[in-house]
């Protein structure tokens, strides 16, 4: 019979590790559509390369992402860099930049916020963590043009 709790408390425990990366705090994937979507926007690098042909299409949804789901408004916006303002507690603003070369453009996605010094009672809510996630969907979104705004904090 102990055997059997070991059993299951050791399935239990690599049942949880093993959808850490897909628990998103308070967002969990309901179906699996949206662990796929999350699998996928994990694995998406935040500094990508695209051909210049598609440089400016990724550049105007990176800056209407942007400009939608951030926290706090765009402070500049050139052919170069969007950057949003300072973020505070619980906020989520972006830098991005692109770097054109002969045949192809570079991207730098990230999203920047503020956590509040832990707090016992947040629930446990990891606000880098999120800022990671956010900047991944972003990453995603410009490449694939897919979102699921659920899982987007702002």
């Amino acid at each position: 019979m102990k055997k059997l709790g070991l059993l299951i408390l050791f399935l239990s425990i690599i049942s949880c590790a093993t959808r850490y990366n897909l628990k998103i705090f308070q967002i969990s994937p309901e179906n699996q559509e949206e662990e796929d979507y999350l699998k996928e926007v994990w694995s998406t690098p935040l500094d990508f390369t695209v051909a210049n042909k598609d440089s400016e299409i990724v550049w105007g949804k990176i800056q209407a992402f942007i400009a939608k789901y951030s926290s706090v408004k765009i402070q500049v916006a050139t052919d170069y860099v969007v950057q949003t303002y300072n973020t505070e507690y619980g906020q989520f603003g972006y830098y991005v930049s692109r770097n054109p070369d002969v045949d192809e453009t570079t991207f730098s996605i990230r999203c920047i916020t503020e956590p509040e010094p832990e707090d016992p009672w947040d629930g446990g809510f990891d606000y880098s963590k999120q800022a990671e996630l956010n900047a991944h969907i972003l990453a995603y979104y410009a490449l694939t043009n897919e979102i699921m705004t659920k899982f987007i904090k702002q």
